[in-house]
């Protein structure tokens, strides 16, 4: 907890300072009160103090004097000024003194807990950093592993250089199947796992969401064969102990021994390219150097676009289960899978499965089907086990989606395709590819079409644009040009003739029914 001094010769305002402190969601405690700041520095004199709040104004002994002397007595607290004066004298008096924060009275709570919030962020970090500066190899370690520049590495490596004198460094990186990042025990039982170690073994979270741990290792120069098989055992002891522990499958990645701390950073890149491979389908102790070569893509299922055309039309829900079965026993058949690689095929196949349902005449969109876009969906997958749960909502999903379709009555159809035309009248609309897409016959689709709209599809289809083309030309003011694309006509001479030619012929039946009457 840490510990906070208010120092404040109003005695009303020190009570309202101490009841407006969120203490124990800061993690802090009221380490005294003092009414000048010569009481203050008696206080720290006689105990430890994290941050003190002091008012600037104030009698015997004033802020500007506490500050002076916490100076010069080189007492490492966190300062925040509260003061109703804007004087610059006291601002310029707390700036030597490295204040943390200037506050103006009357306080505002919510402000006040902010900055304390901050002081509290600021002292962990210097706790933090105490530590490493103690600690040589954790600090090379954590800089390795923060996103920090190559050139700021260097720096730390070159003042820690010393304690890595006949050392060299092994890196592995361990990524489990089921996150257990926040669990209660987990990073000690990390740690107990590395206590077992032929060598000391630091363990470090890395910093995305891969729920990624990094294992540092020191070992002793020359790391021989003995000192790899000694390494290599405990590594395989590690991968059974943690999925006994915590269950789930996992994968280990290594590389190659670090002999100049400068290059740790490389090293830990090749850890983290181990991680990118499957073993057979299943998480394994990969090495970098024995999967690179596999990086090509895995073997895809022989399955022909017609086939799967055929499928989707048939809408047997039994037969896409041996596709995905068939699927996913391929690509776990290779002896390293690159997941990059089987990300492609699943984006590719995705691709053909959409393809073909239009082709089978349900135009089956998979984003729209699963919610999610399929290419982002795809890209999260770090498992054999997350790739069959995709494609087998995918197809889950598609056969839905053509049920659907195929329960609609002819009617139903109708309005759909008047709705499509009256929405989309820019798109090239096919009444033959509708009536295939939903397995209706075509005259007859056509009939009930006429007898709903009164019109046949062409004639319906060509007023729908031709009223939103007059529209456009009289109303918005586009040329016949311009209008044109909006309206569905990729010619637009043939547009301006075929609509010269519509609203002329409507003229003269006009004239010609005014004549009879």
């Amino acid at each position: 907890m840490y510990q906070v001094l208010i120092v404040e010769d109003e005695d009303w305002i020190r009570r309202g300072i101490v009841q407006s402190i969120r203490w124990r969601e800061l993690g802090m405690e009221l380490a005294g009160e003092a009414e000048n700041g010569a009481r203050a520095l008696q206080i720290l004199e006689r105990r430890p103090v994290d941050i003190v709040l002091t008012d600037m104004k104030m009698p015997v002994c004033d802020g500007r004097g506490l500050l002076r002397e916490m100076k010069d007595r080189k007492l490492d607290c966190e300062v925040i000024v509260l003061s109703e004066y804007t004087d610059f004298a006291y601002t310029r008096q707390a700036i030597h003194a490295r204040v943390a924060e200037y506050l103006l009275k009357p306080i505002d709570p919510r402000q006040l807990n902010e900055v304390l919030c901050s002081a509290a962020k600021r002292l962990t970090e210097k706790s933090l950093s105490r530590k490493r500066d103690a600690d040589p190899y954790d600090a090379v370690f954590r800089t390795t592993i923060a996103r920090t520049s190559q050139e700021q590495l260097e720096t730390v490596c070159l003042r820690h250089q010393g304690a890595f004198r006949n050392r060299c460094v092994v890196i592995s990186c361990i990524q489990p199947e089921i996150s257990q990042s926040g669990t209660a025990g987990y990073q000690e039982s990390l740690e107990r796992l590395a206590a077992e170690a032929p060598y000391p073994t630091k363990v470090y979270p890395y910093h995305d969401d891969r729920n990624i741990i990094c294992l540092f290792s020191l070992a002793a120069c020359p790391y021989n064969a003995g000192a790899k098989l000694a390494y290599n055992n405990w590594l395989r002891l590690f991968f059974q102990n943690y999925k006994t522990m915590w269950g789930g499958d996992l994968r280990i990645g290594t590389g190659r021994e670090v002999n100049e701390i400068a290059r740790l950073r490389s090293g830990l890149d090749a850890a983290l390219a181990a991680l990118r491979f499957l073993h057979r389908g299943r998480g394994a102790i990969i090495c970098c150097d024995s999967a690179q070569a596999h990086k090509n893509a895995p073997e895809e299922p022989v399955i022909s676009e017609q086939q799967i055309t055929e499928l989707l039309a048939r809408c047997k829900k039994e037969e896409a289960s041996k596709l995905r079965q068939a699927i996913i026993g391929t690509l776990s058949r290779s002896e390293y899978v690159y997941l990059p690689a089987m990300r492609q095929v699943l984006i590719d196949f995705t691709l053909t499965l959409e393809k073909c349902s239009s082709r089978a005449g349900y135009a089956v969109n998979i984003t729209t089907a699963i919610g999610e876009n399929y290419i982002d969906r795809i890209n999260r997958i770090e498992w054999m086990a997350d790739a069959d749960a995709f494609l087998s909502q995918v197809f889950d999903q598609v056969f839905r989606n053509i049920a659907a379709k195929r329960a609609l009555t002819t009617a139903d159809v109708v309005e759909e395709v008047i709705r499509r035309i009256e929405t989309n009248y820019m798109d090239e609309i096919n009444l033959m590819q509708i009536s295939q897409q939903y397995h209706i016959n075509y005259v007859h689709l056509s009939r009930q079409f006429k007898e709903r709209t009164g019109e046949t599809f062409i004639d319906f289809l060509l007023r729908v644009r031709m009223s939103r083309a007059r529209e456009l030309i009289e109303n918005n003011g586009l040329s016949e040009k311009e209008t044109a694309a909006v309206v569905g006509y990729s010619n637009p001479y043939y547009f301006a003739a075929s609509y010269r030619k519509y609203f002329h012929a409507g003229t003269q039946k006009e004239d010609a029914a005014d004549g009879r009457a």
